[in-house]
Protein backbone atom coordinates (compact mmCIF):
# COMPACT_ATOMS: atom_id res chain seq x y z
CA UNK A 1 0.00 0.00 0.00
CA UNK A 2 1.53 3.53 -0.99
CA UNK A 3 1.75 6.34 1.23
CA UNK A 4 -1.26 8.46 -0.27
CA UNK A 5 -3.53 5.30 0.02
CA UNK A 6 -2.51 4.62 3.63
CA UNK A 7 -3.09 8.30 4.30
CA UNK A 8 -6.49 7.98 2.72
CA UNK A 9 -7.66 4.85 5.05
CA UNK A 10 -6.11 6.65 8.24
CA UNK A 11 -8.56 9.51 7.32
CA UNK A 12 -11.63 7.95 6.35
CA UNK A 13 -10.70 5.51 10.02
CA UNK A 14 -10.33 8.45 11.98
CA UNK A 15 -14.03 10.08 10.61
CA UNK A 16 -15.14 6.83 11.67
CA UNK A 17 -13.95 7.38 15.18
CA UNK A 18 -15.47 10.50 15.54
CA UNK A 19 -18.81 9.49 14.47
CA UNK A 20 -18.61 6.56 17.12
CA UNK A 21 -17.50 9.34 19.58
CA UNK A 22 -19.68 11.73 18.81
CA UNK A 23 -22.98 9.65 19.63
CA UNK A 24 -21.96 10.46 23.14
CA UNK A 25 -23.24 13.22 25.03
CA UNK A 26 -19.87 14.13 26.41
CA UNK A 27 -18.98 15.33 22.96
CA UNK A 28 -20.45 18.09 20.89
CA UNK A 29 -23.60 17.21 19.05
CA UNK A 30 -21.92 18.19 15.45
CA UNK A 31 -18.61 15.69 15.86
CA UNK A 32 -20.38 12.90 14.02
CA UNK A 33 -21.26 15.08 11.32
CA UNK A 34 -17.65 16.56 11.12
CA UNK A 35 -16.88 12.63 11.04
CA UNK A 36 -18.92 11.23 8.16
CA UNK A 37 -17.34 15.04 6.02
CA UNK A 38 -13.76 13.64 6.86
CA UNK A 39 -14.30 10.24 6.65
CA UNK A 40 -16.50 10.72 3.34
CA UNK A 41 -14.02 12.93 1.58
CA UNK A 42 -10.98 10.23 2.03
CA UNK A 43 -13.62 7.50 0.88
CA UNK A 44 -13.84 9.50 -2.23
CA UNK A 45 -10.39 9.90 -3.05
CA UNK A 46 -10.25 6.49 -2.41
CA UNK A 47 -12.59 5.81 -4.94
CA UNK A 48 -11.33 8.43 -8.31
CA UNK A 49 -7.87 8.53 -7.42
CA UNK A 50 -6.85 4.90 -6.50
CA UNK A 51 -9.85 3.67 -8.23
CA UNK A 52 -11.29 1.32 -5.10
CA UNK A 53 -14.24 0.31 -4.80
CA UNK A 54 -16.41 1.13 -1.64
CA UNK A 55 -16.29 -1.63 1.15
CA UNK A 56 -20.12 -1.88 1.52
CA UNK A 57 -20.54 -2.76 -2.31
CA UNK A 58 -18.82 -5.76 -1.60
CA UNK A 59 -20.72 -7.03 1.29
CA UNK A 60 -22.47 -10.08 1.33
CA UNK A 61 -25.88 -9.18 3.27
CA UNK A 62 -27.86 -6.00 3.09
CA UNK A 63 -30.66 -7.52 5.26
CA UNK A 64 -29.44 -5.68 8.26
CA UNK A 65 -29.51 -2.41 7.18
CA UNK A 66 -32.43 -2.92 4.67
CA UNK A 67 -34.21 -4.34 8.48
CA UNK A 68 -33.64 -0.89 9.99
CA UNK A 69 -34.80 1.04 7.07
CA UNK A 70 -37.77 -0.73 6.77
CA UNK A 71 -38.75 -0.24 10.28
CA UNK A 72 -38.67 3.27 9.80
CA UNK A 73 -41.32 3.63 6.87
CA UNK A 74 -43.21 1.33 8.87
CA UNK A 75 -42.99 3.84 11.69
CA UNK A 76 -43.93 6.87 9.14
CA UNK A 77 -46.88 5.02 8.04
CA UNK A 78 -48.69 4.33 10.84
CA UNK A 79 -47.67 7.69 12.38
CA UNK A 80 -49.95 8.89 9.64
CA UNK A 81 -52.74 7.34 12.14
CA UNK A 82 -51.66 8.33 15.00
CA UNK A 83 -53.83 11.00 17.32
CA UNK A 84 -51.40 13.18 17.08
CA UNK A 85 -49.84 13.12 13.47
CA UNK A 86 -47.69 15.96 13.93
CA UNK A 87 -45.58 15.07 17.07
CA UNK A 88 -45.36 11.00 16.38
CA UNK A 89 -44.05 12.14 12.77
CA UNK A 90 -41.80 14.12 14.98
CA UNK A 91 -40.59 11.09 16.72
CA UNK A 92 -39.69 9.23 13.58
CA UNK A 93 -37.39 11.63 12.01
CA UNK A 94 -35.76 11.57 15.59
CA UNK A 95 -35.85 8.01 15.20
CA UNK A 96 -34.06 8.11 12.20
CA UNK A 97 -31.30 10.42 13.04
CA UNK A 98 -30.75 7.96 16.19
CA UNK A 99 -30.08 5.58 13.26
CA UNK A 100 -27.48 7.75 11.59
CA UNK A 101 -24.69 7.21 13.00
CA UNK A 102 -24.74 3.13 12.75
CA UNK A 103 -25.20 4.49 8.59
CA UNK A 104 -22.36 6.80 8.41
CA UNK A 105 -20.38 3.47 9.87
CA UNK A 106 -21.77 1.23 7.41
CA UNK A 107 -20.87 3.64 4.65
CA UNK A 108 -17.12 4.08 5.86
CA UNK A 109 -16.78 0.64 6.26
CA UNK A 110 -12.92 -0.79 5.42
CA UNK A 111 -10.78 -3.73 5.77
CA UNK A 112 -8.17 -1.74 7.39
CA UNK A 113 -7.49 -2.78 10.56
CA UNK A 114 -7.35 0.58 11.78
CA UNK A 115 -11.36 0.36 11.40
CA UNK A 116 -12.36 -1.89 14.21
CA UNK A 117 -10.44 0.23 16.55
CA UNK A 118 -11.71 3.16 15.30
CA UNK A 119 -15.23 1.57 16.32
CA UNK A 120 -14.16 -0.12 19.84
CA UNK A 121 -11.79 2.88 21.00
CA UNK A 122 -14.83 5.74 20.08
CA UNK A 123 -16.96 3.15 22.04
CA UNK A 124 -14.68 2.97 24.80
CA UNK A 125 -13.47 6.68 25.28
CA UNK A 126 -17.18 7.79 25.16
CA UNK A 127 -18.41 5.06 27.80
CA UNK A 128 -15.53 6.25 30.08
CA UNK A 129 -16.89 9.82 29.95
CA UNK A 130 -20.03 8.76 31.21
CA UNK A 131 -18.09 6.69 34.09
CA UNK A 132 -15.68 9.50 34.38
CA UNK A 133 -17.46 12.74 33.38
CA UNK A 134 -19.20 15.44 35.75
CA UNK A 135 -21.52 14.22 38.06
CA UNK A 136 -20.51 10.67 37.22
CA UNK A 137 -22.63 7.41 38.24
CA UNK A 138 -19.75 6.48 40.77
CA UNK A 139 -19.39 10.06 42.11
CA UNK A 140 -22.96 9.65 42.72
CA UNK A 141 -22.94 6.65 44.30
CA UNK A 142 -20.51 7.43 46.83
CA UNK A 143 -22.33 10.13 48.16
CA UNK A 144 -25.67 9.30 47.90
CA UNK A 145 -27.07 11.68 45.55
CA UNK A 146 -29.57 11.26 42.97
CA UNK A 147 -28.86 9.05 39.70
CA UNK A 148 -29.70 10.85 37.16
CA UNK A 149 -27.07 11.88 34.09
CA UNK A 150 -27.67 13.68 31.28
CA UNK A 151 -31.58 13.32 32.03
CA UNK A 152 -31.12 10.12 31.69
CA UNK A 153 -32.61 7.86 34.89
CA UNK A 154 -30.12 5.29 36.12
CA UNK A 155 -31.60 2.83 34.54
CA UNK A 156 -30.93 4.31 30.91
CA UNK A 157 -27.64 4.52 32.07
CA UNK A 158 -26.90 1.16 33.21
CA UNK A 159 -28.18 0.46 29.94
CA UNK A 160 -24.91 1.98 28.26
CA UNK A 161 -22.85 -0.58 30.50
CA UNK A 162 -24.43 -3.90 29.74
CA UNK A 163 -23.85 -2.89 25.68
CA UNK A 164 -20.29 -2.03 26.66
CA UNK A 165 -19.14 -4.32 28.63
CA UNK A 166 -19.76 -7.20 25.90
CA UNK A 167 -17.75 -5.10 23.23
CA UNK A 168 -14.97 -4.43 25.93
CA UNK A 169 -14.70 -8.35 26.01
CA UNK A 170 -14.85 -9.04 22.29
CA UNK A 171 -12.24 -6.14 21.81
CA UNK A 172 -10.01 -7.84 24.61
CA UNK A 173 -10.57 -11.47 23.75
CA UNK A 174 -9.94 -11.26 19.76
CA UNK A 175 -8.95 -7.66 18.69
CA UNK A 176 -5.81 -6.58 21.31
CA UNK A 177 -2.81 -7.67 20.10
CA UNK A 178 -0.53 -6.34 22.64
CA UNK A 179 -0.27 -6.49 26.11
CA UNK A 180 -0.17 -3.43 26.48
CA UNK A 181 -3.57 -2.87 25.22
CA UNK A 182 -5.28 -5.68 26.52
CA UNK A 183 -3.83 -4.10 30.16
CA UNK A 184 -5.92 -0.86 28.77
CA UNK A 185 -9.00 -2.80 27.80
CA UNK A 186 -9.13 -4.86 31.40
CA UNK A 187 -8.97 -1.38 33.06
CA UNK A 188 -11.86 -0.19 30.48
CA UNK A 189 -13.72 -3.53 31.62
CA UNK A 190 -13.19 -3.13 35.21
CA UNK A 191 -14.24 0.57 35.16
CA UNK A 192 -17.57 -0.39 32.92
CA UNK A 193 -18.66 -2.89 35.73
CA UNK A 194 -17.81 -0.99 38.56
CA UNK A 195 -19.87 2.00 36.96
CA UNK A 196 -22.91 -0.67 36.11
CA UNK A 197 -22.80 -1.60 40.00
CA UNK A 198 -22.55 1.93 40.87
CA UNK A 199 -26.10 2.51 39.36
CA UNK A 200 -27.88 0.06 41.22
CA UNK A 201 -29.74 -1.32 38.16
CA UNK A 202 -31.77 -4.18 39.42
CA UNK A 203 -33.12 -5.04 35.72
CA UNK A 204 -29.62 -4.17 34.03
CA UNK A 205 -27.90 -6.03 36.15
CA UNK A 206 -29.75 -9.21 36.23
CA UNK A 207 -30.51 -8.89 31.96
CA UNK A 208 -26.70 -9.05 31.74
CA UNK A 209 -26.16 -12.23 34.22
CA UNK A 210 -28.77 -14.49 33.14
CA UNK A 211 -28.33 -13.44 29.24
CA UNK A 212 -24.32 -13.67 29.73
CA UNK A 213 -24.75 -17.13 31.57
CA UNK A 214 -26.68 -18.68 28.96
CA UNK A 215 -24.40 -17.46 25.82
CA UNK A 216 -21.62 -18.78 28.10
CA UNK A 217 -23.04 -21.93 27.88
CA UNK A 218 -24.19 -22.35 24.86
CA UNK A 219 -20.74 -20.70 23.41
CA UNK A 220 -18.79 -23.05 24.96
CA UNK A 221 -20.51 -26.27 24.57
CA UNK A 222 -20.98 -25.62 20.83
CA UNK A 223 -16.80 -25.11 20.84
CA UNK A 224 -16.83 -27.84 22.47
CA UNK A 225 -15.16 -26.72 25.69
CA UNK A 226 -13.09 -29.38 28.04
CA UNK A 227 -16.28 -30.64 30.23
CA UNK A 228 -13.42 -29.67 33.70
CA UNK A 229 -12.67 -26.28 32.56
CA UNK A 230 -16.96 -25.45 31.52
CA UNK A 231 -17.25 -26.68 35.23
CA UNK A 232 -14.66 -24.35 36.68
CA UNK A 233 -15.72 -21.92 34.95
CA UNK A 234 -19.42 -22.31 36.11
CA UNK A 235 -18.04 -22.16 39.60
CA UNK A 236 -16.55 -19.50 39.74
CA UNK A 237 -18.81 -17.46 38.03
CA UNK A 238 -21.60 -18.61 40.72
CA UNK A 239 -19.28 -17.86 43.45
CA UNK A 240 -18.62 -14.13 42.14
CA UNK A 241 -22.54 -13.99 41.88
CA UNK A 242 -23.45 -15.22 45.21
CA UNK A 243 -20.39 -13.69 47.05
CA UNK A 244 -21.77 -10.37 45.13
CA UNK A 245 -25.34 -10.52 46.47
CA UNK A 246 -23.91 -11.44 49.91
CA UNK A 247 -22.00 -8.32 50.40
CA UNK A 248 -24.33 -5.92 48.95
CA UNK A 249 -25.36 -3.52 51.78
CA UNK A 250 -29.04 -3.57 51.99
CA UNK A 251 -29.96 -0.15 51.41
CA UNK A 252 -28.46 -0.75 47.48
CA UNK A 253 -31.02 -1.64 45.51
CA UNK A 254 -29.47 -4.69 44.12
CA UNK A 255 -30.02 -6.11 47.57
CA UNK A 256 -33.54 -7.00 46.21
CA UNK A 257 -31.97 -9.18 43.42
CA UNK A 258 -31.80 -11.51 46.13
CA UNK A 259 -36.06 -11.75 46.30
CA UNK A 260 -35.52 -12.99 42.83
CA UNK A 261 -34.79 -16.68 43.82
CA UNK A 262 -37.14 -16.74 46.83
CA UNK A 263 -40.30 -18.71 45.59
CA UNK A 264 -42.99 -17.45 47.61
CA UNK A 265 -46.50 -16.24 46.94
CA UNK A 266 -46.86 -12.37 47.34
CA UNK A 267 -50.28 -10.66 47.18
CA UNK A 268 -49.82 -7.45 44.85
CA UNK A 269 -51.25 -5.39 47.43
CA UNK A 270 -47.69 -6.24 49.35
CA UNK A 271 -45.82 -6.44 45.75
CA UNK A 272 -43.10 -3.57 45.93
CA UNK A 273 -43.50 -2.89 42.27
CA UNK A 274 -47.35 -3.13 42.02
CA UNK A 275 -47.50 0.09 40.33
CA UNK A 276 -46.06 -1.55 37.15
CA UNK A 277 -48.84 -4.34 37.32
CA UNK A 278 -51.47 -1.49 36.95
CA UNK A 279 -49.50 -0.03 34.65
CA UNK A 280 -49.18 -3.04 32.60
CA UNK A 281 -53.24 -3.24 33.04
CA UNK A 282 -54.06 -0.15 31.27
CA UNK A 283 -51.72 -0.37 28.82
CA UNK A 284 -53.53 -3.40 27.53
CA UNK A 285 -56.93 -1.59 27.62
CA UNK A 286 -55.25 1.01 25.64
CA UNK A 287 -53.82 -1.88 23.10
CA UNK A 288 -57.38 -3.01 23.00
CA UNK A 289 -58.90 0.23 21.72
CA UNK A 290 -55.81 1.35 19.32
CA UNK A 291 -54.79 -2.25 18.05
CA UNK A 292 -53.38 -1.45 14.83
CA UNK A 293 -51.54 1.58 14.65
CA UNK A 294 -51.57 2.47 18.42
CA UNK A 295 -51.98 5.92 19.57
CA UNK A 296 -49.19 7.69 18.08
CA UNK A 297 -45.35 7.83 19.43
CA UNK A 298 -44.76 10.10 22.33
CA UNK A 299 -48.63 9.96 22.87
CA UNK A 300 -48.63 7.39 25.36
CA UNK A 301 -48.57 9.29 28.67
CA UNK A 302 -51.06 11.68 28.07
CA UNK A 303 -53.78 8.96 26.71
CA UNK A 304 -52.84 6.97 29.55
CA UNK A 305 -53.51 9.52 31.75
CA UNK A 306 -56.23 10.71 30.65
CA UNK A 307 -58.29 7.52 29.80
CA UNK A 308 -56.59 4.57 31.18
CA UNK A 309 -55.33 4.55 34.84
CA UNK A 310 -56.72 1.84 36.67
CA UNK A 311 -58.18 1.53 39.88
CA UNK A 312 -55.44 1.76 42.43
CA UNK A 313 -52.67 3.09 39.77
CA UNK A 314 -50.81 6.62 41.24
CA UNK A 315 -48.10 7.37 39.43
CA UNK A 316 -48.83 9.77 36.10
CA UNK A 317 -44.83 10.57 34.71
CA UNK A 318 -44.78 7.52 32.64
CA UNK A 319 -43.54 8.27 29.27
CA UNK A 320 -43.93 4.52 28.15
CA UNK A 321 -45.20 1.37 29.50
CA UNK A 322 -42.39 -0.39 31.29
CA UNK A 323 -42.17 -2.97 28.72
CA UNK A 324 -40.80 -2.93 25.05
CA UNK A 325 -43.57 -5.39 23.93
CA UNK A 326 -46.16 -3.71 25.20
CA UNK A 327 -44.98 -0.05 24.76
CA UNK A 328 -44.14 -0.45 20.93
CA UNK A 329 -47.81 -1.77 20.58
CA UNK A 330 -49.18 0.65 22.47
CA UNK A 331 -47.98 3.63 20.50
CA UNK A 332 -47.59 1.94 17.25
CA UNK A 333 -49.96 -0.99 16.91
CA UNK A 334 -49.36 -4.47 15.84
CA UNK A 335 -47.92 -3.08 11.74
CA UNK A 336 -45.40 -1.26 14.20
CA UNK A 337 -44.40 -4.24 16.71
CA UNK A 338 -44.49 -6.21 13.22
CA UNK A 339 -41.73 -3.77 11.62
CA UNK A 340 -39.66 -3.86 15.11
CA UNK A 341 -39.67 -7.73 14.87
CA UNK A 342 -39.10 -7.56 11.20
CA UNK A 343 -36.04 -5.27 11.53
CA UNK A 344 -34.65 -7.81 14.56
CA UNK A 345 -35.12 -10.74 13.44
CA UNK A 346 -32.83 -9.27 10.29
CA UNK A 347 -29.88 -8.49 12.69
CA UNK A 348 -30.15 -12.24 14.43
CA UNK A 349 -30.50 -14.61 11.65
CA UNK A 350 -27.31 -12.87 10.00
CA UNK A 351 -25.84 -13.52 13.50
CA UNK A 352 -26.90 -16.92 13.97
CA UNK A 353 -25.93 -18.03 10.47
CA UNK A 354 -22.51 -17.32 11.73
CA UNK A 355 -22.45 -18.08 15.38
CA UNK A 356 -19.03 -19.81 14.95
CA UNK A 357 -17.57 -16.06 15.05
CA UNK A 358 -17.26 -14.27 18.12
CA UNK A 359 -18.23 -10.76 16.99
CA UNK A 360 -21.64 -12.28 15.57
CA UNK A 361 -21.96 -14.23 19.30
CA UNK A 362 -21.35 -10.74 20.97
CA UNK A 363 -23.61 -9.07 18.20
CA UNK A 364 -26.40 -11.04 18.89
CA UNK A 365 -25.47 -11.20 22.93
CA UNK A 366 -26.50 -7.04 22.60
CA UNK A 367 -29.15 -7.50 20.58
CA UNK A 368 -31.13 -9.99 23.07
CA UNK A 369 -29.17 -8.49 26.27
CA UNK A 370 -30.96 -5.48 26.04
CA UNK A 371 -34.64 -6.68 25.38
CA UNK A 372 -34.31 -8.65 28.30
CA UNK A 373 -33.72 -5.56 30.37
CA UNK A 374 -36.90 -4.01 28.29
CA UNK A 375 -39.30 -6.95 29.40
CA UNK A 376 -39.31 -4.64 32.36
CA UNK A 377 -38.59 -1.05 30.64
CA UNK A 378 -37.68 0.66 27.67
CA UNK A 379 -34.46 1.73 26.83
CA UNK A 380 -35.20 2.41 23.31
CA UNK A 381 -36.90 5.24 23.99
CA UNK A 382 -33.93 7.17 24.76
CA UNK A 383 -31.74 8.53 22.24
CA UNK A 384 -28.12 7.69 23.75
CA UNK A 385 -28.99 4.17 24.13
CA UNK A 386 -30.61 3.83 20.30
CA UNK A 387 -27.51 5.41 18.84
CA UNK A 388 -25.32 3.10 20.81
CA UNK A 389 -27.74 -0.26 20.15
CA UNK A 390 -27.89 0.33 15.88
CA UNK A 391 -24.46 1.37 16.10
CA UNK A 392 -22.71 -1.67 17.70
CA UNK A 393 -24.78 -4.07 15.76
CA UNK A 394 -24.51 -2.76 12.23
CA UNK A 395 -21.00 -2.54 13.18
CA UNK A 396 -20.46 -6.00 14.34
CA UNK A 397 -22.54 -6.75 10.81
CA UNK A 398 -19.90 -4.46 9.01
CA UNK A 399 -16.53 -6.47 10.88
CA UNK A 400 -17.93 -9.75 10.27
CA UNK A 401 -19.13 -8.93 6.26
CA UNK A 402 -15.29 -7.46 5.84
CA UNK A 403 -13.47 -10.67 7.42
CA UNK A 404 -15.88 -12.58 5.42
CA UNK A 405 -14.86 -10.75 1.99
CA UNK A 406 -10.92 -11.50 2.75
CA UNK A 407 -12.14 -15.24 2.96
Amino acid sequence: MNKSKKIAYIIQNLGVFFIVLGIFPIMPDKLTDIGIAIGGFALVMRCVKFREQPEFFKIKSWWPLIGMLGYIIVLMVVSQYSLDVRQSSHVVYNYFKYMKAAFYVFLLMNDDSFFVRAVFYGLAIGACGICLGSDNMIFQHLHSQNYYQYDMHRNMVADVFILIIPCAILYLVKFSNYLIEQALWGVFLGLYCLTLYCSESRGAVLALLFTGIFFSLWYCIYRDIDKKKLLIGIVIVLGVVIGGLITIPNNNHLADIEKVVQITSTSIDNYSEKGRVYLYQGTLNMIKDYPLTGVGLDNFNKVYVDNYMVKGAIEKNLPHAHNFILAIISTTGIIGFFGFIFMEWQFIYFFFKRRWNLTALIGMFCLIVLLVHDLVDYSLSVYLICKMYWLILIACSCIISIEESRQ
